[in-house]
């Protein structure tokens, strides 16, 4: 009965990491389940299910090895509001932005600032918002394409790219009302703090 539970178990890793969107989940998840099958071989003494699995183990381990020395190339990109490209972004991702982000405007037009994160040249994230008089931006969206939703765009964007934002007098940033918690502990992973009229802002240094 135990060694059915192994192999249960193992398959249902496997099955979970194949509904990762994020490459990294994915090779982590698998891992466990294939070091799980390898291990449920043993066991049984299912030799060729045992040396397949860990062959696959040794993969995983090798891929997340080289992912963990790779430094990902960022980049900022300031676009115009009511250029076409954004126009195309914000098509493309229309469907998640607007579950994400509901209150966000479904038009766009060039009062608003708008910049493209740029992960290894590919356009992985959208900020977008609207700056009031005393320097703060007014965020309408703040998003990232599933699979690099590791914070680090958001990272670059806020920290790498901070002073640069202040050069162009943005000294503060206030985000909407979060509508789930993935993106609640995304902003106070960004340092957003509610502020004395409980709306959630972050000091740009």
């Amino acid at each position: 009965m135990l060694y059915e539970l192994i192999g249960y178990a193992a398959s249902l890793m496997i099955a979970i990491s194949m509904m990762m969107k994020s490459v990294l989940k994915l090779r982590i998840i698998n891992t466990v389940g294939s070091l799980l099958f390898t291990i449920y071989g043993v066991v049984i003494g299912a030799w060729p299910v045992a040396l397949m699995n860990a062959f696959i183990v040794g993969i995983n381990l090798t891929y997340l090895w080289k992912m963990a020395r790779t430094r990902s190339a960022f980049a900022i990109v300031t676009v115009r509001p009511d250029g076409e490209y954004l126009r195309h972004f914000f098509a493309v991702h229309h469907n998640e932005i607007a579950q994400r982000f509901p209150d966000a405007p479904t038009t766009l037009d060039a009062s608003m600032r708008a910049w493209l994160i740029l992960r290894d040249a590919l356009p992985v994230g959208l900020v977008l918002g609207q700056v009031d008089a005393p320097g703060t931006l007014r965020l309408h969206v703040d998003y990232v394409i599933p699979g690099y939703r590791d914070y680090k765009p958001g990272d670059f964007f806020y920290t790498e790219h901070g002073p640069q934002l202040r050069a162009e007098g943005i000294r503060r940033v206030c985000a909407p009302a979060p509508h789930d918690d993935a993106h609640r502990r995304y902003l106070q992973r960004m340092g957003f703090a509610a502020d004395e009229e409980g709306t959630l802002c972050r000091t740009l240094i």
